[in-house]
C-alpha cells in the first residue's frame, strides 16, 4: 500500500511549534514569579525585628580594625540584614586603601560576615626623597606606621629608581607621581624592579632578609645594597640562576675577601669581586684604590 504524502506545512507540525512557544511562555512567567516572590520575601524578612543587624563578623583582619570596617561598610546597628545590598557593602569596604578584596554574606538571624584580603607592604618606594609603601600588585600604600604593624612589617627593602646609573631613569615619565591607592604604571622602571623583587621572594627566600636597597644599573641589570655591611651586588635582572648562586658566592666572599666592596654577577659563571686596598700610612690622605678578584659559581 502506497504511503500517503503529507504536505510540508502540516497542522501537526504547527501544533508542536505552538505548544513549545506556550510552554516557554509559561516558564518565563514562572521564573518571573519566583524572582518577584524572592524579592517580596526578602523585603518581608527585612521587616521582621529578629533579622536586624546585631553583629558584623569580620575575617582576615590583621592591620585594620573591626571599627574601621564597620564605618566603611555604611551599615548601622538594627539595619535589616535582608535589606542590605551585599555587593554595595563589599564595594564600600573595598575603597579602603588597605583592602585588596572583600566579600559579604548573610548569616541569619542577626549578622553579616565580611571576608577580607588585606594589602601588605612588601617594599618601600623612595620617589625623589619621599617614601611610600608598595604591595605585591604595585599599589602605592601610605608610609605611616599602623598601630597594628610590627618591626617585621616595616623592615623592608627600599626601591630607589632614581639612584641608579642608567638609561632606565630616563624612561620614567616626568609627569608621573605616586598616588596612594593607585597602581604603578607598567611602563615605569620601578615596576620592573618590583617584579624582580617578587621573584626573589618566590624563588630565593633565603636572600630576602639580606637585601636593603634595590636600584637600576644599566639596561637589563640592577644593583643591590646588602643589610650587613652595605656590600654592593650587581646582577642581571632576568637571570634567576644568579639568585640561587648569590648566597653561595656571598659565603665565600665574606670568608675569603673581607675587604670586598662589590660583587658583580653579570658574567657567565663568574663573580667579579671588587676590593678596597689602602696602605696604613696613607689611610687618612688617599681614597681607597680598588682591585678585582674572580670567583667562579654555577
Amino acid at each position: 500500500m502506497a504511503r500517503t504524502k503529507r504536505p510540508l506545512t502540516s497542522k501537526t507540525a504547527g501544533t508542536h511549534r505552538r505548544r513549545r512557544v506556550i510552554v516557554a511562555a509559561f516558564l518565563m512567567f514562572g521564573i518571573g514569579t519566583v524572582v518577584a516572590g524572592g524579592l517580596a520575601a526578602r523585603h518581608a524578612l527585612g521587616e521582621v525585628p529578629g533579622y536586624r543587624l546585631f553583629a558584623l563578623e569580620v575575617h582576615g583582619l590583621r592591620l585594620l580594625s573591626g571599627e574601621e570596617i564597620l564605618t566603611a561598610s555604611g551599615l548601622r546597628p538594627e539595619d535589616s540584614i535582608f535589606d542590605a545590598d551585599l555587593d554595595d557593602v563589599a564595594a564600600r569596604i573595598g575603597e579602603l586603601v588597605w583592602v585588596c578584596s572583600a566579600r559579604v554574606e548573610r548569616r541569619p538571624p542577626d549578622r553579616l560576615v565580611v571576608t577580607l584580603t588585606e594589602r601588605r607592604r612588601i617594599a618601600w618606594l623612595d620617589w625623589q626623597g619621599e617614601l611610600f609603601g608598595l604591595d605585591e600588585e604595585g599599589v602605592v600604600l601610605p608610609r605611616g606606621r599602623l598601630t597594628t604593624e610590627g618591626v617585621t612589617d616595616l623592615d623592608l627593602p627600599v626601591i630607589r629608581p632614581h639612584d641608579g646609573i642608567s638609561s632606565a631613569i630616563s624612561a620614567e615619565p616626568d609627569s608621573w607621581e605616586p598616588v596612594v591607592g593607585e597602581r604603578l604604571p607598567e611602563q615605569l622602571d620601578v615596576s620592573g624592579l618590583l617584579a624582580w623583587w617578587l621573584r626573589v621572594r618566590r624563588n630565593a627566600p633565603d636572600l630576602v632578609p639580606e637585601i636593603s636597597e634595590i636600584m637600576p644599573l644599566e639596561e637589563g641589570s640592577l644593583r643591590l645594597h646588602l643589610v650587613a655591611d652595605d656590600l654592593e651586588v650587581r646582577l642581571p635582572r632576568a637571570d634567576d640562576d644568579c639568585l640561587q648562586a648569590l648566597l653561595g658566592v656571598l659565603d665565600r666572599v665574606y670568608h675569603d675577601v673581607p675587604d670586598a666592596i662589590y660583587v658583580d654577577l653579570r658574567y657567565n659563571g663568574q663573580a667579579v669581586v671588587g676590593t678596597s686596598r689602602r696602605s696604613e700610612n696613607s689611610r687618612a690622605r688617599r681614597p681607597a684604590s680598588s682591585e678585582e678578584q674572580v670567583v667562579s659559581h654555577g
